[in-house]
């Protein structure tokens, strides 16, 4: 997959991402990293961290934003406690920085067993979901 940015912009982000000593690894995820953007797609930036609230989103989110001048997009800044669907999605997307590939693989394989862990009970949501709608009970 092609990343939807220039090398330029990502050699910049990689600058700005290895002064924060939390953040593991970046990634383009999203439509646009796929290859499937339409005219209104923003541009989704997954951050990998081992304590996100040890890092200042709204300041990182705000200098991404101005590397990558006239896209929208969407910083999203997770770590372990995040919703293991997400996590999964973002590191299927097109890496763009780690801080080294032994920390990267051991996070993305702490996401992996998260998203296993986790499968059973989306099965029995599903499960429960698929029999509320089937007898037209909707709750909430």
């Amino acid at each position: 997959m092609k990343n939807p940015i220039s090398q330029n912009t990502i050699n910049k982000i990689r600058s700005l991402l290895a002064s924060e000593k939390e953040i593991i690894s970046a990634y383009v995820f999203g439509s646009r990293a796929k290859g499937k953007e339409t005219k209104s797609s923003d541009l989704d930036i997954g951050i990998l961290c081992l304590e996100k609230s040890a890092v200042n989103q709204r300041r990182l989110a705000t200098d991404i934003q101005k590397l990558i001048s006239g896209t929208e997009t969407d910083v999203v800044l997770a770590d372990l406690s995040n919703n293991p669907l997400l996590l999964i999605q973002i590191i299927n997307g097109n890496l763009i920085y780690e801080k080294n590939s032994r920390e990267r693989t051991n996070l993305e394989s702490r996401v992996l067993f998260s998203y296993e862990d986790s499968k059973h009970f989306r099965n029995i949501k599903k499960f429960y979901l698929e029999k509320s709608f089937k007898e037209g009970i909707y709750a909430y």
